[in-house]
């Protein structure tokens, strides 16, 4: 599993999987479908255990976006998150008439 990974990293970092991206983010979510279950601290909080915030890039007390996905919401590093947006955002109308159509 590790050579997988690591093949997989190379390829992305070699740029060969570019338009893909639907592609990575299911195998990012298969390989990362980790779960716990947590409950909300005082005044609303929620403690990111470490291997999460490992995998999200970020360290404790700093933020994360909580985006709502549809029927689930997933957590993103702030920057991770304006990178795609700004990366998608200019196909959005092209796909929402596809969708409506």
């Amino acid at each position: 599993m590790s050579q997988g990974l690591d093949w997989v990293t190379s390829k992305m970092a070699a740029g060969k999987l570019e338009g893909q991206v639907d592609d990575l983010q299911q195998l990012g979510r298969l390989l990362s479908s980790r779960h716990c279950h947590l409950q909300l601290m005082g005044r609303g909080r929620l403690v990111i255990p470490e291997g999460f915030r490992e995998f999200l890039g970020v360290g404790g007390g700093e933020a994360v976006m909580v985006v709502g996905a549809a029927v689930c919401v997933e957590i993103w590093h702030p920057q991770a998150w304006l990178d795609y947006l700004r990366a998608e955002m200019p196909q959005f109308r092209q796909l929402f008439g596809q969708l409506a159509n």
